[in-house]
This record gives C-alpha cells, sequence and structure tokens, in this order.
C-alpha cells in the first residue's frame, strides 16, 4: 500500500483531493446540522403516523399534511383515541415543534452566510437555486475551475446516467449516485420547482424541461434538469458571470 501511494503522489497528472477552507468548513457543519433535524422531523412525522394508524386513523404523508390535519385529529372525541394515546401523539408532535424552531435557527444563519458571500448571490440568479442550495455548492465543491469540465462536476455528484457496454452497444443505466447525497437531493428539489414554473415561461431551459417531463416523466426530467443546473452552476463559476436566460 506504502508504495502504490508513493507511485501515485510522483504522477504529475495524478487526480487531488481539494481540502476545504475554514469558512467552508463552517458552512458544512451548519448545513449538516440542518440536514439533521431535518431528517430527525421526517423520522418523527413518520413515528406518529404509525402511532395513530394504530387507532385507525390514516392521514397522507408529508409535514404540512401533518400539521394540517393534526390539531382537527386531537380534537375529535370520537376518533377512538384515549386520553393517554392523545397525550402521547400531542407530545411528539410539541417534539416536532421543538425541531421546526431549530431548522428554522440555522437556516437564518445559512442565509445570512449567503447574503454576505458573493459567489452565493450570484448563484441564486440561477433557477432553482436558493441560499441553502447556494451555500451547499460553495462548501461541497468550492473552486468549480478544479473540473477540467461541466460535466466532470455532474460526474463527481453522481447526476449523469451509468454506462454499459452490451453487444457492442452503449446501455445507460440509473444515475451513480457519487458525491454527496445532501446536495444532489438538494438539486434534484430545485430542479422539481423548475420544472413546475416552466410551463408558464418561455425560455429555453423551460421549453426543454416541460419537453422532457412529458416524454420521460417528472422523475427522470427532474434529476435531468438537476444535472442541467449543475452544468450551469459549473459555467457561472468557472466565468464568475451570472446567470443569463437563454430565450433562442
Amino acid at each position: 500500500d506504502a508504495r502504490a501511494i508513493c507511485e501515485a503522489a510522483s504522477r504529475p497528472g495524478m487526480p487531488t483531493v481539494r481540502l476545504k477552507t475554514v469558512a467552508e468548513q463552517d458552512a458544512m457543519m451548519l448545513i449538516k446540522q440542518r440536514d439533521g433535524l431535518v431528517r430527525e422531523r421526517t423520522r418523527q412525522v413518520n413515528r406518529i403516523r404509525g402511532q395513530l394508524n394504530e387507532y385507525g386513523i390514516f392521514i397522507g404523508q408529508g409535514i404540512n399534511t401533518l400539521r394540517r390535519k393534526l390539531p382537527e385529529i386531537l380534537e375529535d372525541a370520537d376518533n377512538g383515541l384515549e386520553t393517554l394515546g392523545r397525550s402521547l401523539v400531542q407530545l411528539s408532535y410539541d417534539y416536532i415543534v421543538g425541531i421546526d424552531a431549530q431548522i428554522e435557527l440555522y437556516e437564518n444563519k445559512i442565509k445570512e452566510l449567503a447574503r454576505s458571500s458573493a459567489q452565493a448571490q450570484r448563484l441564486q440568479t440561477a433557477p432553482g437555486i436558493g441560499p441553502i442550495t447556494a451555500m451547499t455548492l460553495i462548501a461541497q465543491l468550492g473552486d468549480m475551475k478544479q473540473f477540467a469540465h461541466a460535466r466532470s462536476a455532474s460526474e463527481y455528484l453522481g447526476v449523469v446516467p451509468r454506462q454499459f457496454s452490451s453487444g457492442g452497444k452503449t446501455v445507460l443505466g440509473g444515475i451513480s449516485k457519487r458525491g454527496n447525497s445532501q446536495l444532489r437531493s438538494l438539486l434534484i428539489h430545485g430542479a422539481r420547482s423548475v420544472i413546475r414554473v416552466a410551463r408558464n415561461k418561455d425560455d429555453k431551459l423551460s421549453r426543454w424541461a416541460v419537453s422532457l417531463a412529458e416524454r420521460r416523466g417528472n422523475n427522470v426530467a427532474a434529476v435531468a434538469v438537476a444535472n442541467k443546473l449543475l452544468r450551469i452552476v459549473w459555467a457561472m463559476q468557472t466565468k464568475e458571470q451570472e446567470y443569463r436566460v437563454m430565450a433562442a
């Protein structure tokens, strides 16, 4: 192993891992803390749904559905919930409210960092990219010039299809899901928002997104748009330019 490391280090073309700056590490810590809280809130929401299912009370998925339905469930005296069960569900929901407050605190700190960052301000001119995604891009990927091509950035994050050879033909599979799953998830979430509003727009990206969603479905389109967004980010960062809408 030691010999292989020495040999690799002596090769001038060997790719290297860029060390994060202190500012990037600080931002990444904030982002990871927020992400952990969001995951914990999701677990708690699913726990409450499971508790209610035991009593034959079913509600849809998602935090917003829970917030909308739970007050009327707790006030319904005829739904089978006894005093103890009702109080336990209420305690679980109170815990979620506490998590909400912590998430808001971390999000405010991330947004504060984004307001003071010229890079983050530039990134937010692109569609589907808000302050949290912008700061995650900066903290996770750093200097985009480390990637020789836009495709290299997409490959690094795992938003390009895997390729297989079969019978002399190249077959495209699902995305590789390499790299940081949190950033990939944020980009796909942003891509979904791009697709949602694309039908009301007439720029090149929106028309392409609508066409792809109609042909391949929203899930495939969301990954493809996320890939496109990352390539746009690469161009913006390497050229130090804001996003420019292409009408043609």
